[in-house]
């Protein structure tokens, strides 16, 4: 199968999912200062969501710029990786409004991104099986090892909330780094 369809329909769920996020902010409750400052940590949140759906659309652009087709299994799992990140607005609101510190929403939040990576590995894994160029392994490396992460910052969690949606964050850094061999990779065409 054709990627274009594909991308176009991720690219399009994406941008709802951003969307939405932002709608989900609430306005103060207050014409001043005080009111706006009051509302904080749903900005926090709101900006951790968003760069983190900026990044699983980069990444994922960055995997199927790299595939000529797409097999029915990969087609299954970029489905299940939009369902995964179609929640993102949900938990985000929900831990906007708890003020970073209610333990289930905080846990919620890092169950979501857990269940995008787990997604998001599997469907690196399945283009890979389909004869994708190995340099592709740098990806799935770096998805494993936000798995991980993402298990980490969800035990943790049950300490302090707010290390769940904290380490996710500094998670994202790794993506956010290029890789040497892949930029060396991208120069040689």
């Amino acid at each position: 199968m054709d990627k274009s369809r594909l991308e176009a329909f991720t690219d399009g769920v994406i941008a709802i999912i951003i969307t939405v996020m932002v709608l989900e902010l609430h306005v103060p409750h207050g014409d001043d200062l005080h009111a706006l400052l009051g509302t904080w940590h749903q900005f926090v949140v709101y900006l951790a969501s968003f760069v983190t759906v900026a990044v699983y659309w980069h990444s994922h652009h960055y995997l199927f710029s790299r595939v000529q087709t797409v097999s029915r299994a990969t087609l299954w799992l970029n489905t299940m990786f939009l369902l995964a990140l179609s929640f993102f607005p949900f938990a985000t609101a929900w831990v906007g409004d708890t003020n970073l510190i209610a333990l289930v929403p905080e846990q919620l939040y890092g169950v979501v991104l857990l269940i995008a990576d787990v997604v998001f590995t599997l469907m690196v894994a399945s283009i890979l099986r389909n004869g994708a160029n190995p340099i592709l392994t740098t990806t799935l490396r770096k998805s494993e090892w936000s798995i991980t992460g993402n298990v980490v910052a969800i035990g943790v969690g049950w300490i302090w909330p707010p290390l769940t949606l904290i380490i996710d964050v500094l998670i994202l850094t790794n993506w956010l780094l290029p890789d040497r061999l892949l930029l060396r990779k991208d120069n040689q065409k």
